[in-house]
């Protein structure tokens, strides 16, 4: 705050007209200060724009943390070989308490979608603002949606799939503008699996099991191709192969888990794969399921990798995520012998020599960072 001791000037006549405007104006100067200067406990704190530069240098695959904090969420940089170094702030975002962020991030456009409710906010169906985080800073560009619908990425980084009142709908990432929305009828809930050019996949949960439809946008919004039953059950974990043929997806019939591969050409013959580890040639037969597996994850060659804790005794891994060049794998490191029997969780890397190195605790894998 700027203080002025007015007693020691005294000023006559037209000197002290301009006197006493140079104070009023410094005065209101210091005022405007205190009010653009962010205040971390109300405001987004971004971090480096460095980070976002395409002429950082980086040792090794780098992705985005996430750090909980009750009323506040640290978005976090971190290189896959030194997980106890130096970390890389990218934002504090402040979230009405006991509610998380739901983040994804754009490896083509680096940045990062966040659903946060606001700290005034109480609703996770109503009150879920977006946010998009880049070199320029953290802006809102959309409110009042379904936090728990979460938010997927368009392959190019021009749009992101967000649910609002039970509707998925599709923001254009330069303008906020919604350019496209659809209710899917007589369902639970809907939620957004991936979306490539105009093409969008949803699956579609309600009492007749788990459906897949696929929409294309365009001019009049979002049109319903066709859709399919996949599944009997209730299903999780939705994750579309590289070339956009196949969805592998978890199973769950209360705690009993098993991940199924079903083509997304509409057919009444959906297929269940085998196990498949990331050094396996793709290999599939009909009808058939594989029990106490989960979090399928495709790697860019094509082949793909599930969690299981057939052998487990005290603790068991699933994926969450293959980086692009193939060489590092994020990995959920959970206590326990299985799905019901989880005490704690960590964050866990396999790198290039199958070598596991483990996060500091409370540090969420968010997404990999393009190098």
């Amino acid at each position: 705050m700027l203080r002025v001791d007015t007693s020691k000037f005294k000023p006559r006549g037209r000197r002290q007209w301009f006197v006493w405007l140079t104070l009023a104006l410094l005065l209101l100067i210091g005022t405007l200060l205190g009010f653009l200067v962010p205040r971390a406990d109300t405001k987004i704190e971004f971090g480096h724009g460095s980070l976002f530069r395409a002429d950082n240098e980086q040792s090794a695959a780098h992705f985005v943390a996430s750090e909980y904090h009750g009323t506040y969420t640290t978005l976090w940089l971190i290189a896959a070989d030194d997980l106890d170094g130096k970390r890389i702030k990218v934002s504090d975002i402040p979230h009405a308490n006991g509610w998380d962020i739901a983040a994804a991030v754009n490896l083509n456009t680096r940045t990062i979608a966040a659903l946060t409710i606001p700290p005034a906010g109480w609703d996770p169906a109503k009150h879920a603002a977006l946010l998009l985080i880049d070199a320029q800073g953290a802006r809102q560009v959309a409110g009042g949606l379904d936090l728990r619908g979460g938010v997927v990425w368009s392959d190019d980084g021009q749009r992101v799939v967000v649910r609002r009142d039970r509707a998925i709908a599709v923001i254009e990432t330069e303008s906020g503008r919604e350019i496209g929305a659809w209710l899917p009828p007589g369902v639970r809930s809907a939620h957004s699996i991936a979306m490539r050019g105009d093409m969008l996949w949803l699956a579609l949960l309600g009492s007749g099991g788990t459906f897949v439809a696929q929409l294309q946008l365009d001019g009049g919004g979002l049109t319903l191709l066709n859709q399919q039953r996949v599944s009997a059950e209730m299903t999780r974990d939705w994750t579309l192969s590289p070339d956009g043929n196949q969805l592998a997806f978890t199973e769950q019939r209360g705690l009993s888990l098993n991940v199924s591969v079903v083509p997304t050409a509409n057919t009444s013959e959906p297929w269940v794969s085998k196990r498949w580890l990331a050094d396996d040639q793709a290999a599939a037969t009909a009808h058939r399921s594989y029990v106490k597996s989960a979090s399928p994850v495709w790697r860019t060659d094509g082949t793909l990798e599930i969690g299981s804790w057939s052998d487990a005794d005290e603790r068991f891994t699933l994926p969450a995520a293959w980086h692009e060049n193939g060489q590092w794998l994020a990995l959920r490191s959970l206590s326990g012998a299985g799905p019901g029997d989880v005490t704690a969780e960590r964050l866990v890397l396999r790198g290039p020599g199958n070598e596991l190195s483990e996060a500091p605790e409370g540090i969420r894998f968010v997404g990999w960072w393009a190098a």
